[in-house]
């Protein structure tokens, strides 16, 4: 094949100069191709390309073809008024290299038909009945979004070859791309329009045909808009053997049109072809049909280069055409598209029913590509030199979290780590999905490792100790805390036993296991396991050894979790301090991370401008140390973002959340933690900007993400349901905020139960909507089961609880009952005041002055209110001030102070 390719043509006007020059002699050819062309270069250039091809052809394009078939057929495009059968051909209706379609008349019964005549000659002697066996299988198809097939036959005419020919349904409408853009559907409609087509394709494949050829042109809509499917099996009509070759004409020329064609058919793999090849094929279809676009851009290349590019180009994913896009239907595009067959839909039902789930917003049963199977598809492709890399950082992986865990005496620690380096890596290995029928997991490759521990450890419980531990530590940095805490309490059994209850590896997982109770939401437990331990390290270790300050920090993050933020503080100031003594003002993993936390504390504590200056310094000492886009900066970024918000910065804080929300896809992916929780905070951002609509429409993004990674019954999943909620009550969607709320209540019962932290959240969600619809008695109910749990989990003061006492609070001002709302604002808003809750302070304030103005008490509505309006003024929470500003008019106006009033109305808008 000559070097370069040229990489335009007109396929359709290249097909029937291919498939005549195919028909001549090899030496003859070279004259046809200058003769056909005349001045036409590049077109010139590809005929030569593709007959070069058809020479050297490997199984693409096979020559048995023509000797199965045989060369030649009759003139096909000459034939109006002419009889075929019992068919009268009234005029023709298209033709492509393979054959010529006409609109034909049937005189029995009286109808109009689409008779396709086929451009080859049937030497064979069985080839006419296998032609009409294949038809009339064909012919039982019933389906109502299936043209169809009437009959099959072989007409001779006197003194002519035989000439096969196939009556179908005529459908007179236009390909389905056509429709839908021309009555601008819906995306709805559009999906609507998919679900019928791969029902019909269902149908089909359970009558054991498979189509091979889906494209527009094959899916029609007729006048009452309901879609038809045409050539039904055309290929195994016309007697391919599906064993030998895949589509193929008389003269080597492709029946599929490439756009559409699966990978396997690209690469001439044809006993790999089956129903999931058409599934690829309902994949760009819906692709198509959703962004006008072809997910492996094959228009303006060459046959030959098209056939490459399917086989080995990725699907480009509907997403990067339009954002909206992402979520679930992505995930059904993407694992239509899946390049390995095994990972497609395994039935055309399956898809549709996906389809079908997205238009009533259930969760659907594909998922995202794990990372390990994408890890996989990397390894595939760069198989060269791989292996090694792989297994090192996996090395350097394991020797890291063992170095970080543990304190190994010097004599033992070479070989302790690579005892358990060794073990892990023969853990990971095990966990390869080549090995099985679809991926696993990390944290599936974790739970099978746990029964091999005792077993390969047996004689040696101090390497046991340290993989538990080191187990623990990777089931809580995936989420898993119940797994981590069974294995960091195992490990502290086994280390107790063996080294001691006061030897600094048994302390230091007394600070690990509390930091697992802290994420279960166990707060006097974890403070109960940190305390003891915190006081011995102190005493036998000292203040400033790392176990100390480790313990010291678990403790500072419980108090953060029961509210006492005074104390938080302390703490925490107290451990950066140590850190920056122990490793320097740099350290990541220490002194960086406990900066992080004491941030955090200020900014609940609505301490912005110390927030926002202890994260601008982790944003540059991150940014100048770190490589691009590494997680900890992204996540220092998006915490400055949110301090710039909370401190009404609101024009910074939005454009650097957009930012890093760009960062976070392009060096995470858009599918990892951080860059999700980034778009859900910067959908907050520009809800409080007043831009509700971007701000429902980003989040709906990240939620329907959110479900097609983990489902509806996971943690993230539940809590981003409920946040939605919240988003939509805030918008006074309340109706729609109501349904969310229920789907994330729902979920998480299913699994947590009716005291977990998640399902109060969502408790929490459903009680604000239903207070929004005006059903008061039902949401002052939730309220008061969320408080009971919250007081449970983290103390009556902590931030959560009081949250959902001033909703309550709220509520019966709203249902007009204000001497009750000021019995529960009242205490709230002197804990508030107390714990330094400076973020909740001004809102607190405005609704036990709402409690008071019920109550006609107008001297202490007004103090609350001016006290609220200073607050947030210095926050620069325009929203709450313009509120504030508006019951002050109104109190000034009933009091006839009419100057006032006028200064407070100005002040609303």
């Amino acid at each position: 094949m000559p070097d370069s390719t040229p990489t335009t043509s007109n396929w359709e006007s290249l097909k029937p100069l291919l498939a005549d020059a195919l028909e001549l002699p090899a030496n003859e050819r070279e004259a046809f191709i200058v003769t056909s062309c005349k001045d036409e270069m590049p077109l010139m250039m590809e005929l030569r390309s593709l007959c070069a091809a058809y020479e050297q052809s490997d199984g693409v394009i096979d020559k048995r073809t023509d000797a199965w078939l045989g060369l030649g057929g009759p003139d096909l495009l000459s034939l109006n008024g002419q009889r075929i059968g019992r068919y009268t051909l009234d005029r023709l209706l298209a033709e492509g290299a393979m054959a010529a379609v006409y609109v034909a008349t049937q005189a029995n019964p009286q109808r109009s038909v689409a008779l396709k005549l086929v451009r080859f000659n049937l030497p064979l002697l069985d080839a006419a009945s296998r032609f009409k066996r294949e038809a009339d299988v064909l012919g039982r198809l019933q389906h109502p979004n299936i043209a169809r097939i009437y009959e099959a036959g072989v007409h001779r005419a006197a003194g002519s070859v035989a000439m096969p020919f196939i009556a179908m349904e005529f459908v007179n409408g236009p390909p389905l791309n056509v429709y839908a853009r021309d009555k601008q559907l819906s995306r709805e409609d559009r999906i609507r329009l998919m679900i019928k087509v791969a029902l019909a394709v269902h149908a089909a494949h359970q009558q054991a045909v498979i189509h091979r050829d889906l494209k527009p042109a094959n899916v029609l809509v007729d006048q009452t808009g309901e879609p038809k499917v045409l050539d039904f099996g055309i290929a195994r009509i016309i007697g391919v053997d599906d064993q030998k070759l895949t589509m193929q004409t008389t003269a080597g020329v492709l029946l599929v049109t490439p756009g559409y064609m699966s990978p396997e058919q690209a690469a001439g793999k044809a006993a790999e072809v089956d129903v999931r090849s058409d599934v690829w094929a309902l994949g760009v279809l819906l692709h198509e049909l959703l962004t006008d676009r072809l997910p492996i851009e094959v228009r303006d290349t060459s046959v030959a280069q098209a056939l490459v590019r399917i086989a080995t180009v990725e699907p480009e994913p509907i997403g990067k055409f339009d954002k909206s896009l992402r979520g679930d239907l992505e995930t059904i595009v993407m694992t239509a598209l899946n390049r390995e067959k095994e990972q497609r839909y395994p039935s055309a039902q399956a898809m549709a029913d996906d389809l079908r789930r997205v238009l009533e917003y259930e969760p659907i049963t594909a998922r995202a590509p794990t990372r390990w199977y994408r890890a996989r598809k990397f390894i595939r492709r760069h198989r060269i030199g791989l292996t090694v890399t792989i297994s090192f950082v996996l090395m350097l992986t394991v020797a890291t979290i063992v170095a970080s865990v543990g304190f190994v005496r010097a004599a033992q620690q070479r070989d302790a780590a690579r005892a358990i380096n060794n073990f892990l890596k023969q853990m990971i290995a095990s966990a390869d999905p080549v090995a099985g029928a679809k991926d696993v997991t990390v944290i599936q490759s974790l739970r099978a490792a746990e029964g091999k521990i005792g077993e390969n450890f047996r004689h040696q419980p101090e390497l046991e100790g340290e993989l538990r531990a080191t187990l623990a530590w990777m089931y809580q940095n995936l989420g898993d805390y119940d797994r981590a805490h069974d294995q960091i309490q195992r490990a502290i059994d086994i280390r107790t036993a063996t080294l001691g209850a006061n030897d600094p590896q048994t302390l230091a997982d007394h600070g690990m296991l509390a930091t697992v109770l802290r994420w279960q939401y166990k707060p006097d437990e974890a403070r109960a396991v940190a305390t003891p331990a915190y006081q011995t390290a102190a005493s036998k270790l000292g203040l400033d050894h790392p176990v100390t300050v480790g313990l010291r920090e678990a403790l500072a993050g419980v108090a953060s979790d029961v509210g006492d933020l005074a104390t938080a503080e302390r703490e925490y100031r107290a451990v950066v301090a140590a850190n920056q003594k122990l490793y320097g003002d740099v350290d990541e993993t220490t002194t960086l991370t406990s900066m992080n936390n004491l941030a955090i504390i200020f900014y609940s504590q609505g301490k912005y401008d110390e927030a926002e200056h202890i994260q601008r310094r982790l944003v540059e000492l991150r940014t100048k140390n770190l490589p691009p886009g590494s997680l900890a900066t992204l996540i220092s970024r998006q915490n400055l973002a949110t301090t710039y918000a909370g401190h009404g910065k609101l024009d910074e804080a939005e454009r650097e959340m957009r930012a890093v929300c760009a960062d976070g896809e392009r060096y995470l992916g858009p599918d990892h933690d951080s860059t999700l929780s980034a778009k859900a905070n910067h959908a907050d951002i520009l809800q409080s900007m007043g831009r509700v609509d971007e701000s429902l429409q980003l989040f709906k993004e990240v939620l329907d993400r959110q479900i097609s990674l983990h489902g509806l019954q996971h943690d993230l999943t539940v809590k981003r349901l409920a946040e939605y909620a919240f988003v939509l009550d805030r918008a006074e969607r309340w109706e729609l905020a109501l349904g969310y709320a229920q789907r994330a209540l729902d979920a998480s019962m299913a699994y947590q139960g009716n005291d977990g932290l998640t399902t109060c959240q969502a408790k929490h969600a459903k009680a604000a909507a239903l207070d929004g619809l005006k059903r008061h008695a039902e949401a002052q109910a939730l309220y008061g089961e969320v408080i009971d749990a919250f007081t449970k989990h983290s103390g009556s003061d902590s931030p959560r609880t009081l949250a959902v006492r001033c909703n309550l609070g709220l509520s019966l001002v709203n249902e007009g009952r204000g001497a009750e709302a000021v019995a529960i604002l009242e205490p709230v808003l002197k804990a508030v005041v107390e714990e330094k809750l400076g973020s909740m302070e001004a809102s607190v304030r405005r609704n036990l002055a709402r409690a008071l103005l019920l109550q006609k008490n107008y001297p202490d509505a007004e103090r609350e209110l001016l006290a609220a309006y200073t607050i947030s003024e210095s926050n620069k929470e325009a929203k709450n001030m313009s509120q504030i500003a508006g019951l002050l008019a109104t109190i000034y106006t009933t009091l006839h102070r009419d100057d006032d009033a006028k200064i407070w109305k100005a002040r609303e808008h």
